[in-house]
């Protein structure tokens, strides 16, 4: 969080992905072939303060770290709503089993991001939750643990060697 800012609101964000599945087959010549599917979307929780929160130059570094479009795939807002943060409870802006992302901008235009992800048996059900940490648009940053039912949070890798002990 930036120095001396103090947060106080939530910009509650919605997108939309979609998917061109006639980018597959195409070999870079010519128009890409359009084939679109809707894929979902996400939920995302903006901490912002007062200030940014009527600033349009914060609105659009938002919108820029959160949505993209190509030949390939797309990501759009397609809802946003500023929530104060006394009235603000999370589960009110999401599915249950949505796995919202908390993004942070930390210095102007490099936001940060994390999200838990409960396991719902996806996984071994030795693994209560997968909590990822990164900054957009820096692969380099991206960290993951994983939280198991005896209390241990282990890397991935660490998770993988567990998991080949027990098979």
């Amino acid at each position: 969080m930036k120095k001396g800012k103090e947060v106080h609101m939530k910009i509650v964000i919605h997108t939309q992905f979609r998917e061109n599945y006639g980018a597959h087959s195409w070999d870079g010549e010519g128009e890409c072939p359009q084939y679109w599917k809707f894929k979902g979307g996400d939920t995302y929780f903006v901490s912002c303060s007062i200030e940014e929160a009527q600033d349009r130059a914060f609105w659009e570094r938002v919108e820029s770290a959160l949505t993209h479009s190509s030949d390939y795939s797309e990501e759009y807002i397609i809802s946003s709503e500023l929530v104060d943060d006394v009235d603000f409870v999370a589960s009110n802006f999401h599915e249950e089993w949505e796995s919202p992302y908390w993004v942070h901008e930390l210095m102007e235009g490099r936001f940060h991001v994390n999200r838990t992800i409960k396991n719902n048996h996806m996984y071994d059900s030795r693994i209560v939750h997968k909590y990822e940490s990164y900054f957009i648009g820096d692969d380099d940053s991206y960290k993951c643990l994983y939280l198991l039912s005896d209390g241990r949070e282990v890397s991935y890798n660490e998770l993988s060697m567990l998991l080949q002990e027990a098979a």
